[in-house]
């Protein structure tokens, strides 16, 4: 139904993680990692600049116009 978000409810199974990250290629693996660590799509870390990233706070700010809600921090 056009408009109306779906909720997913599949989570990955015990072995799955590792049979990815192990299937990835390096430059795949960083993208995978952040995904599931952050929970980010891949366009909200697609679009992420170093402006994006608080090293010193370990902080990730997914910006309005990217997130597909609103702003959040990660």
């Amino acid at each position: 139904m056009k408009g109306v978000e779906q909720q997913r409810t599949r989570r990955l199974r015990d072995g799955e993680e590792d049979a990815l990250l192990k299937a990835a290629n390096p430059h795949t693996k960083v993208l995978i990692t952040a995904a599931l660590d952050t929970c980010c799509r891949v366009g909200e870390l697609l679009a992420l600049t170093f402006d994006d990233v608080d090293f010193d706070h370990d902080v990730i700010r997914v910006r309005a116009e990217t997130a597909k809600t609103w702003a959040r921090a990660v």
